[in-house]
Parts: structure tokens; sequence; C-alpha cells
């Protein structure tokens, strides 16, 4: 998998593939960074069910500030840190080896914020909406969320003070953009 953006374009990411694991089609993950072009720059961004990392990796290709990366299963996360070890961006960003819930908790212990959420669970169950909801505590003024999940699956038009900004379909994927007020 190649980052497709950004000052680390035309790079490699090693990853294992799995039947379980859905990395986000190269296409899909065009769309959704030209769709935030001007945004990325400058803000720290959380990769949610992580899975091969490669939005995070592509926000930090684009500019982000810093990236934490939450991926449960313990060989993916470690394959995320090889990653970042391998192309030197260790120092930017962290990964948590945790669920996804239990991680946005701890993290907003720890006051931690965000300007850009990606979020991308299995298709088809409710932790894709319990972590935007979650995600709230930890969004910055004017955060923007990126929620994927399957096309058929309903996305509200507002969670815990995201917006939806709007909703795109490629494939079998359906990518909504939440807004968060600028208080």
């Amino acid at each position: 998998m190649k980052i497709l953006t950004g000052e680390l374009r035309g790079r490699t990411l090693a990853f294992q593939p799995h039947p379980d694991l859905r990395p986000t089609a190269d296409k899909v993950r065009q769309a959704i960074f030209n769709a935030l072009a001007g945004v990325v720059e400058g803000r720290a961004v959380l990769d949610i069910f992580a899975g091969t990392g490669a939005m995070g990796f592509e926000a930090l290709s684009g500019g982000a500030t810093r990236a934490v990366f939450v991926e449960r299963d313990a060989a993916r996360a470690k394959r995320i840190q090889q990653n970042l070890d391998a192309l030197d961006l260790d120092g930017r960003a962290d990964v948590k080896r945790q669920d996804a819930l239990a991680a946005l908790e701890g993290l907003g212990v720890s006051g931690e914020t965000f300007g850009l959420f990606f979020i991308d669970p299995p298709y088809g169950g409710e932790d894709a909406l319990a972590a935007l909801a979650a995600s709230a505590q930890l969004a910055e003024p004017g955060a923007i969320a990126v929620l994927e999940c399957g096309k058929r699956e309903d996305v509200p038009e507002e969670a815990a003070g995201f917006r939806l900004l709007k909703e795109k379909k490629y494939g079998g994927t359906r990518v909504a953009f939440y807004g968060y007020p600028q208080r």
C-alpha cells in the first residue's frame, strides 16, 4: 500500500492482509484527502480503528502536526509502529493498542484535543456512531470528523455536537464528513 498524497507520496506502508482487515481503497482515500485539501496541515489527527494506519499516514504526509493511531489488534498496532519508524515519523505519532472507546476515554482524561478524526470501524456495527459521539470530548473548535461505513448504513445529521457537512458513496463505502462548531 502506498501513500498517495503529500511529502511522503509514493512511500510504501507494509501491512499483513487479513480477511477482517478492510483498508480504505486508494480511490476513496484519494477522494477524502482531495476533499480535505487545506484542512489537514497544522492539525492533530486521531485515526480510530486504524487497521493499516493509512489515513493517519496520509494526514502526516499532508502536514498534520501529530497523529494518534488507535488499533486494538496487537499485530496491526505493531505494524503501524514499524511503519512510523521506517518513515522517521515516530516523534510525530503514537500508537494506542486499545479498544477504540477505551482509548477515547483515556485521551479525554489526559486532556488531549484533535482537529481531525478518522473513524473507520468494521461495517455494520454500532461502533462508528459511538466513536463519533465519544470523539466530541476531544474535538478542537472547528474540528472535522470523517466517518466511513457501509453504503447502506444510515448516518445521523448530528452526533454529540458534530454536524453532517456532506456525504459521498464510493462503491460499497459511504463517507460522511462532520464538522464541530467553532465555539
